[in-house]
């Protein structure tokens, strides 16, 4: 496996905006002049404990989607660098085929949001200890990588965190293999790349699989391990893991999602993503569940550069390299692991929110958002799919419910 240091892999990656190992230019923006996120703000911006009457605002806002069935319950939190601003839960846990009132302390099946707690930040963290760089290939960590066509020795950690590895959105691994040891396999030696590597933005659950098995293969431990040890428990999110009916105690409120063709059940506490059930619930692409609270701690950690208290998980560097923009020159703007604009085509930031706003969405209706220059993380739980998946409200109720946090922070 390739050593090169740290220093030089930050100096003549991102300083000059290119991936190392492909020569591509990825053009730098307005974002890539590494400010902090404290730099980002100004004095009229800073975060101020919410009053009563926008509490209640908030509040009100939620219920009325509930009633409208959005969603049938939602945790949410206003997160500045001190900790909550403001945090609730509204409507149910469960309607099908028993009711359940959900509650602040709710675990949640996080979806795609595994993909920034989990998954980027432990790879980051790697890179952040010298462990690997942004322009390690796959041919660095995996014997046997076919290069016809599109050379798969191309692929950086890079382009997997920015979702410019050329690999496909998706790809029902249970259908393809007999077996999850032949997931991984089957990802590198079996399925073709749509694209080059780092000329298109194509939003990429198995990119994101390879990445937590380098996690395991970098570390000689599975990523549930990695991340619980290195970036949960050091920061004290107790509720926060994988499998959390083998993991958490039994005494848990769980979110209930779909009544899943997969299970032939309604899921509660297992899995929602087939790929990620398939693969024994610890994927990098999903599989975490965790609750407002553990998730805010993660957020304030990253509005004080990478730190709680004394707790430090990554550095201050590191949190800067994860929001800026890796793929200014291609259509769709990607941090490392962070989503800068759009998802689906929805505007998932709302029109108040700063330029430097990144996050993150999962599909069971979960999501963390983060506006530097207001200094503040919107953390957002909710079980839109329970007890379907066809229910789109979410895309219209998130940049509404950010606009308006926005709008009684800034003021």
């Amino acid at each position: 496996m390739q050593r090169r240091a740290y220093l030089q892999a930050i100096t003549g990656t991102i300083g000059i905006g290119t991936f190392i190992s492909t020569g591509k230019a990825l053009e730098t923006n307005e974002r890539n002049d590494y400010e902090s996120l404290e730099d980002t703000r100004s004095e009229d911006t800073l975060p101020v404990p919410l009053n009563q009457k926008d509490r209640k605002r908030i509040t009100s806002f939620l219920e009325t989607h509930v009633a409208d069935g959005t969603f049938p319950g939602a945790a949410v939190a206003v997160v500045g660098e001190e900790g909550p601003l403001y945090r609730k839960a509204v409507g149910k846990a469960q309607t099908v085929p028993v009711m359940r009132d959900l509650t602040e302390d709710t675990v949640f099946d996080l979806a795609s949001v595994t993909k920034t707690v989990a998954t980027a930040t432990s790879i980051v963290q790697l890179i952040d200890r010298g462990e690997i760089n942004l322009s390690d290939s796959l041919c660095d960590f995996y014997d046997g990588v076919p290069t016809e066509e599109y050379d798969k020795c191309d692929i950086t950690i890079g382009h997997l965190l920015t979702h410019t590895s050329g690999y496909a959105s998706w790809l029902p691994l249970w259908e393809e293999v007999d077996n999850p040891d032949e997931a991984i396999d089957h990802i590198l030696r079996d399925t073709p790349l749509e694209s080059e590597p780092g000329t298109q933005v194509v939003y990429s659950g198995l990119g994101y699989i390879l990445l937590g098995d380098i996690v395991r293969r970098v570390t000689g431990t599975p990523l549930d391990k990695y991340a619980t040890k290195n970036i949960f428990e050091p920061l004290g999110m107790e509720t926060t893991a994988f499998n959390p009916l083998d993991t958490l105690s039994d005494d848990h409120n769980y979110a209930a999602t779909e009544r899943s063709a997969y299970y032939d059940e309604v899921v509660v506490g297992k899995v929602h993503d087939e790929n990620a059930a398939f693969l024994g619930g610890v994927s990098g692409n999903a599989g975490l569940f965790s609750t407002i609270d553990d998730l805010s701690r993660f957020a304030t950690a990253l509005l004080n550069g990478g730190k709680t208290n004394e707790t430090r998980i990554l550095s201050r560097l590191a949190v800067k390299m994860m929001a800026i923009n890796w793929t200014a020159s291609l259509e769709g703007d990607r941090g490392l692991g962070w989503d800068l604009t759009e998802i689906f085509g929805h505007s998932d930031h709302g029109v108040p929110f700063d330029k430097r706003t990144f996050g993150h969405n999962g599909f069971t209706g979960t999501s963390i958002w983060f506006a530097p220059r207001l200094n503040i993380a919107v953390v957002t739980l909710t079980n839109r799919v329970h007890p379907s998946r066809e229910n789109y409200g979410i895309f219209d109720f998130r940049p509404e419910f950010h606009n308006l946090i926005a709008s009684l922070v800034s003021s």
